[in-house]
């Protein structure tokens, strides 16, 4: 079996057309808790402007796994960003281009 290396990200964004819809629908079937938009690990920029500009929006949940082995209250998490910003290019893109705009929204040092 292929050993994948151990790696630990803080957060995953995706969008989404109804972040909060799909935020509810992790909080109701699988255990997610939702996000006050001050604990955001990422796209505070979006979340501190209310209201949200041109209709953007963003939802924050976490996911808690691997309770401590010292049997402490202790877990890992995991935050997932559902995002919604009509500012985002639309149509074809260029591959390199679309590379370099997502090198420039990806902070890998923060995530690993």
């Amino acid at each position: 079996a292929l050993q994948l290396p151990s790696m630990r990200y803080a957060y995953s964004s995706f969008a989404s057309a109804d972040p909060a819809a799909a935020a509810a629908f992790c909080v109701r079937y699988f255990g997610a808790q939702r996000l006050d938009p001050a604990t955001f690990r990422a796209h505070r920029e979006l979340a501190d402007q209310p209201p949200l500009r041109d209709g953007a929006r963003v939802e924050g949940i976490r996911w808690y796994y691997n309770a401590s082995s010292s049997g402490g209250d202790e877990y890992s998490s995991h935050d997932v960003y559902f995002v919604r910003d009509p500012s985002k290019p639309h149509g074809s893109m260029p591959v390199a281009e679309y590379e370099r705009y997502l090198h420039k929204l990806h902070h890998f040092e923060v995530q690993e």
